[in-house]
């Protein structure tokens, strides 16, 4: 399942780094990665909503689908982001 949704979500090239949009990582991965992702430093993409340095995507994976796997954030109120929520917040 990690190498498929891996293979799923595309790496992006942007001037200085590699990234992620958390777009492209569907439901329910995208929110539980946002999730973990809580306090992370995100790269600043010019007409991109929130997106995430490829390290810390490909990092959660071997996290997420290790046996042991527990969220981070546990005491966190998890939501399911939405394309719509996304959308919203690229206008801004």
């Amino acid at each position: 399942m990690r190498e498929e949704l891996q293979a799923l979500v595309p790496v992006r090239k942007g001037l200085t780094e590699h990234y992620v949009r958390l777009r492209d990582i569907p439901n329910p991965w995208r929110s539980e990665f946002a999730n973990d992702s809580i306090g992370a430093t995100l790269p600043a993409i010019s007409g991109e909503a929130e997106c995430h340095f490829v390290g810390d995507w490909v990092k959660w994976l071997s996290l997420r689908f290790a046996p042991d796997y527990r969220p981070l954030y546990d005491g966190v109120l998890y939501r399911e982001i939405s394309d719509a929520e996304l959308d919203q917040a690229r206008a801004k």
